[in-house]
């Protein structure tokens, strides 16, 4: 299995910029959590975000799990499934995040509670939950 981790800063739109540090969350959940990496981008439901989920979608194996980072889950899927069903990847394995409104350390707790619930579910043998088509 290969987590990988991108980070959405909503165009700062909705962020306190003292209170979610971009600059430096990606370092840290690499750094505290078992990812192959994190990345950010400024704003993934914009031109540049989806080009940038649609090749790393379509570069990816179906060992592959994105952990997209940004606006609530809820969202997610009105501004992004059409990336993700017009790559063919696996919905199951694309898993919103919600990171808004919080800090360095309440996003990293999301991002590995996500990853916790990815293990166990590898672990039960049922990987068809929390994703896009789950």
């Amino acid at each position: 299995m290969k987590i990988k981790v991108v980070l959405c800063n909503c165009n700062g739109l909705d962020v306190e910029p003292e209170s979610l540090d971009m600059n430096s969350l990606p370092h840290e959940i690499e750094e505290d959590i078992d990812v192959q990496y994190a990345v950010m981008h400024p704003q993934l439901c914009g031109r540049g975000g989806v080009n940038l989920l649609r090749d790393l979608l379509r570069s990816s194996d179906q060992e592959t799990y994105f952990l997209v980072a940004g606006c609530g889950p809820e969202l997610q899927p009105q501004f992004m499934s059409h990336v993700v069903t017009g790559t063919g990847f696996p919905p199951d394995h694309f898993i919103p995040v919600d990171i808004h409104g919080t800090d360095n350390e309440g996003a990293r707790t999301a991002v590995l509670e996500a990853v916790g619930r990815l293990l166990a579910r590898k672990v039960e043998g049922s990987m068809a939950v929390d994703g896009f088509g789950g």
